[in-house]
Parts: structure tokens; sequence; C-alpha cells
């Protein structure tokens, strides 16, 4: 035998060695024996969140140790580029838990900080603005709510210069993310979702695991965008005609054929009011909070897909798209299902 195979053999052996025992504190570990193809990554999901705060706010709050929050990644306004690529900070390391998700549901799964991961986007959110002409105000209410710092921070005219860009609904104005923050974030999320191989539908936002507490990341979030990118789940619009059946696509309906197509997704729906009871003998306050709560989820759900009209109102295109994304993401027989009920 020649002096280099033997060398081959003997380094092999070593490697070989080395990677069946790794020594630890008080014992050796010995992973000669390894399971094969019984288990995944422990994350599951990948959840978006915008800040509601400036950058340096961001930077303050996700890195103190008194914050109740936080989150693995943090995406700027204008991130900085190394190269051709945007620059992303890891707050948190990926094999650790963050705690970013809260009180949340998806799918029967109530757990979500431990098998998830949160992306952080440094943006406004949005502010309250009864009257959307009176910029004093406006700017007042975002210093006294600090979502801009009162030194360093944006001016009251650099502000405002933005504006046009700003959505007003809901008496609020919801602020844009920028195209820049954008290819960050689906860079970020492509390689989260590759190493981890999460599911299209699994990429969700926050107002969609929390309904009831929770607007982030907003009508504005760029989802098809992501979509287009690989990133997330999107219906198909064939699918969605197809549901509509010649209907106006803003005629209201009842909302039970779409809450029960958003359960099957994977939203969590309020417990319906007991139907053996008449309505006139339940107590005001009990539906009352069932419709608002009825009205949280339903709304989730089109800011995430129909951001175009977000009132939490059941309607005909609101519906086909729920259908069309349980047909996509569930089976069509799941959401034929749905219809013959």
């Amino acid at each position: 035998m020649s002096l280099q195979k033997i060398v081959w053999i003997l380094l092999l052996m070593t490697i070989g060695c080395q990677s069946q025992k790794r020594v630890q504190d008080d014992y050796y570990d010995d992973t000669s024996h390894p399971a094969q193809e019984t288990f995944d990554s422990r994350v599951q999901y990948l959840i978006m969140h915008y800040t509601a705060v400036d950058e340096g706010r961001s930077f303050d709050l996700l890195t103190r140790p008194d914050w109740p929050a936080s989150a693995h990644y943090l995406v700027t306004e204008y991130p900085k580029m190394r190269g051709k690529k945007p620059v992303v900070y890891g707050l948190v390391d990926e094999k650790l838990r963050a705690w970013q998700a809260g009180k949340s549901y998806w799918a029967g799964n109530t757990n979500l900080n431990s098998g998830s991961i949160g992306i952080e986007i440094v943006n406004f959110g949005y502010i309250d603005a009864p009257d959307p002409n009176d910029d004093n105000a406006i700017y007042a209410l975002m210093l006294k709510e600090e979502r801009i710092s009162k030194e360093g921070g944006i001016s009251q005219a650099e502000l405002m210069k933005q504006k046009s860009s700003w959505l007003y609904a809901e008496d609020r104005y919801w602020f844009p993310f920028t195209a820049e923050q954008t290819t960050a974030v689906i860079a970020l999320a492509k390689g989260i979702a590759q190493r981890h191989d999460i599911p299209p539908e699994h990429i969700l936002g926050h107002m969609d695991i929390a309904p009831q507490r929770k607007h982030d990341p907003g009508p504005l979030f760029p989802w098809q965008e992501l979509y287009d990118a690989g990133v997330g789940a999107w219906y198909l619009p064939e699918a969605v005609e197809w549901y509509v059946q010649d209907r106006p696509l803003d005629q209201e309906v009842d909302p039970q054929l779409l809450l029960k197509a958003l359960k099957v997704y994977g939203y969590e729906i309020p417990e319906p009011l007991d139907e053996r009871i008449p309505k006139k003998l339940l107590k005001p306050q009990e539906v009352k909070q069932y419709e608002e709560s009825r009205r949280m989820v339903i709304r989730a759900f089109q800011m995430h897909f129909r951001p175009s009209n977000f009132s939490g109102i059941a309607d005909v295109e609101s519906e086909a798209i729920a259908l069309a994304l349980v047909e996509r993401y569930k089976g069509a027989d799941v959401a034929l299902a749905l219809l013959r009920k």
C-alpha cells in the first residue's frame, strides 16, 4: 500500500472519529447513529412586523435588555449596501426564540414564538388623523407617541413632503415601505424560507396571527410583490373569478362561508354565538363583541390579500379570494366541500 493511500485512510479515520464523538462537559456525544429523515427544522413560520417608530428608536428598543419584545432581524428604511447586497441586521440567532409573536394563533398552533422567525421592518405603521389636512397636529402626535425622535429625527417639512405616498383610511394615515426595503425583505425572507423549508402559507403578518390586537405590517406591505419574487402565498386570479360567479365584487354576503374558509386556511375565528338562543335574548354587549371580533379577522385577511378595501365587511371578492386560497393551498376538494355545507 502506498504512503499516500495510508495517509488518506488515517485522515478519514480521524474525521470519522471526530464526527461520531463530541466531548461535552461530563460525557461523550456519539453521533454515529443519526436519525434518518424523521425530523425537520423547529422553524415553521416567518412573521412580518413593522416597528412603528423611526430607525434610531427601533434599534434602541429591540436591543434593550428591559424591552419585552425582540425579533430575529431588523430591516431599515434605506438599507446600506455591501457590494450589491442589502445589509440587514441580525438581532437574535435563528436557532433561538425571540419574543415577537406574543399571544397568537395559526392553524391550531398557539405557540408561534417557539416555532417562528420574526422580521421587524422600520416603518411608522399608522398615525390617527381625524383631520388629514392638519399637518401640525399630525407631526405633534408623531412626536408625542415617539414615532419619531425629538433629536436627530425627521423635520416636519421633510415628513410632509412624503405625504402623497401615505394611505388615508379609517381616519388614519398608513405609511408605505420603500422599494429598497422591500428588496432587502425579499432577499432575507427567501433565504429564511429556503433554510427552514417554510411553506408559503406560513409566511404571515403579525395581524394574521393576532388580528384582535395587531395591525402590522399593515395594508401597504407589498405581499403580492413578495409572492411574485417567490416568497409567500397568493391566490390565482382565475380561481377568484370562478368563485365570484358573475356577482358584483362589492356585494355584501353572509360572513359565515368567508369565516369558514378563513378558519380552514389558518385564521382564528371567534366562537360563534349560540344559534339556539334568539338574537334578541342575547346581551347586546355579547353580540357587539362577537361582531367586532369577526370584523377584525376579516379586516386582517383583507389587509393581506385585498388591501384596496379592508373594512372588515364580508363581500363577494373577499369570499372568493378566501376560497381560492383554500383551493390552492388546502385542495380543491376542501374548497368545494365548504361550498356544499
